[in-house]
């Protein structure tokens, strides 16, 4: 048993575990037991053979890698390794330094309290509620302004923080303003009775005509001077128009609210909606316009297409005026002023300016 193997013959997996043990082993006497220190063998330190990272331990000791490849191995050992905890520093500047613990300020905090919370959710149910009731129509400011007052008193937002928004909402509001005040002069000049003389000269093919003209109308005074002007100003006059006509208004009315709303997609100037994710996102007016203008086409042919559906029975009624069509005066001058009102927002926009000094310019003007 203990002598040379022959050729040929396999060793025992026994025997070469004996055999390879150090010859200083046996010399050594063996612990008298397993707690006694003092005869304890001290360990053997062999040096470590090149090759020995790309041996297997005997007995198939690494079962991971006869079943996966080499690529889900390395896969296996990554996710073990993610899985491991972190360590968890005591102190929060190192983790803040590299990005992973972000301390709130103190007046952030403060601001975020439950109090605070309550206090603006009811002074914005105060300021909703007065706008619904408009008592004696007061304006909205005469709640929303105290209300604002209160909350920067309390803590709830702070002066800095207020000062920001306002400065930044200015540019926005200014431009509602100064587009309103547009249309208005429009309408005192007499663009959109106009629109209505239009509306009502397009009835000769019956109401699907008039559909039609009350799209394109209100498509085109909804992108250029914003929905507002739409709701305002163009559905009086498309409202007196059926009632010159005695055909139904429903159809025609929801025309014009729901241009009013999809419509408001093309320019940048078309919504407020869009004039804040215009000055958010950094682009140009051209592109703005061009990036929406295939949707802007297909809500309004979607939308035409389903009300001439829904209202086929309204659309069926014959038109039957009450007196004959005035001819039709179009106010040259107010047309060429808003011409150029939307050549100037695109003008304002390439240099960076804000579209509001385009409507305060349109607005001089007329």
């Amino acid at each position: 048993l203990h002598g040379p193997p022959r050729a040929g013959h396999r060793v025992p997996r026994a025997q070469r575990r004996r055999q390879d043990h150090h010859p200083a082993d046996a010399a050594r006497p063996r612990a008298a037991h397993r707690g006694d220190g003092d005869h304890r063998r001290p360990p053997v330190h062999r040096a470590r053979p090149p090759d020995a990272h790309r041996r297997r331990r005997p007995g198939g000791a690494d079962p991971l890698g006869r079943l996966l490849p080499a690529a889900a191995q390395a896969a296996a050992g990554i996710a073990v390794r993610r899985r491991r905890p972190r360590c968890v520093h005591a102190d929060p500047e190192p983790a803040r330094r590299r990005g992973r613990y972000r301390a709130a300020p103190a007046d952030a905090v403060a601001a975020g309290g439950p109090v605070a919370l309550i206090l603006s959710v009811a002074a914005l149910a105060a300021v909703l509620g007065f706008a619904l009731l408009r008592p004696h129509r007061w304006p909205e400011a005469v709640v929303a302004v105290p209300a604002a007052g209160l909350l920067i008193a309390a803590g709830a937002i702070s002066w800095d923080d207020a000062v920001e928004q306002v400065a930044g909402l200015a540019p926005v509001v200014g431009f509602l303003a100064a587009v309103l005040v547009l249309a208005r002069l429009c309408d005192d000049i007499g663009l959109f009775h106009a629109a209505g003389t239009l509306m009502a000269r397009a009835t000769a093919g019956g109401q699907n005509r008039l559909l039609a003209s009350v799209f394109a109308i209100s498509a085109a005074v909804t992108a250029v001077l914003s929905l507002d002007a739409t709701v305002v100003l163009l559905t009086p006059v498309l409202l007196a128009t059926a009632r010159v006509l005695s055909v139904p208004a429903r159809p025609h009315a929801y025309a014009t609210a729901h241009m009013a709303n999809s419509a408001s997609l093309l320019l940048p100037v078309s919504n407020l909606t869009n004039l804040l994710a215009f000055s958010a996102a950094g682009l140009s007016f051209l592109h703005f316009t061009a990036a929406m203008t295939l949707p802007w086409i297909a809500a309004i042919a979607v939308e035409f297409l389903l009300l001439r559906w829904l209202f086929a029975k309204d659309l069926a009624v014959a038109p039957r005026p009450r007196t004959a069509p005035e001819p039709v005066e179009i106010p040259v001058f107010a047309l060429v002023v808003v011409g150029l009102t939307l050549a100037g927002f695109a003008v304002t926009s390439l240099l960076g300016h804000s579209p509001a000094w385009a409507a305060l310019a349109g607005a001089v003007v007329l």
